[in-house]
């Protein structure tokens, strides 16, 4: 997945095939893995990391601004609509309970029991058994940096909802014929 994006993202960006953009993805990536090693990789992690947390509060800010605060963010994505739409259907109409984040455990499509309890279970093999995240922490100078690494992620993993979610809500609004499921005839 991670290859496929980053050459999709070079394939849009320069033009380039995208085959010819995975393989570049994997020398690249090969060669400053064996000739810096392990430290090479986490600079690298840290260093995009902090350029994505960078842009997306960028973008949230500006998206933010834009349409005049959270009050009116939740007042205009309740109404917003796009302009193309699947006819016959209700899919492109908001949810009523969009703007909620603890659902109906019955009706809702993403209920607050479900999300409390699955997600915590999911969330404990992410964070204490996924070999990506085991590996960073054992790769750190010592227990004391294993330990700040964590809470410096749990803080990170807070941002999603304000600096990727709410900006693309907010771009719903704003833009309601330029998304790609409008270009193709799709409801979102």
């Amino acid at each position: 997945t991670d290859l496929y994006s980053g050459a999709l993202f070079v394939q849009v960006c320069l033009g380039w095939d995208l085959y010819l953009s995975t393989v570049l993805m994997l020398v690249v990536t090969g060669l400053y893995t064996i000739a810096g090693g392990l430290a090479a990789v986490i600079y690298t992690d840290a260093l995009q990391t902090l350029i994505m947390v960078l842009g997306a509060i960028v973008l949230a800010v500006k998206a933010f601004n834009e349409i005049g605060g959270y009050p009116n963010l939740e007042e205009a994505y309740l109404k917003a609509v796009p302009s193309k739409i699947v006819p016959n259907t209700t899919c492109h109409l908001p949810r009523a309970d969009a703007m909620h984040l603890f659902r109906d455990p019955v009706s809702g499509d993403l209920p607050w029991t479900g999300m409390t309890f699955g997600l915590s279970i999911m969330a404990t093999w992410y964070w204490c058994t996924d070999q990506v995240i085991v590996q960073r922490s054992l790769s750190a100078k010592s227990l004391s940096h294993a330990k700040a690494g964590s809470i410096l992620a749990s803080y990170l993993k807070m941002l999603p909802l304000f600096v990727i979610i709410m900006p693309g809500m907010i771009s719903r609004v704003l833009y309601p014929g330029k998304g790609r499921n409008a270009d193709v005839g799709l409801a979102g």
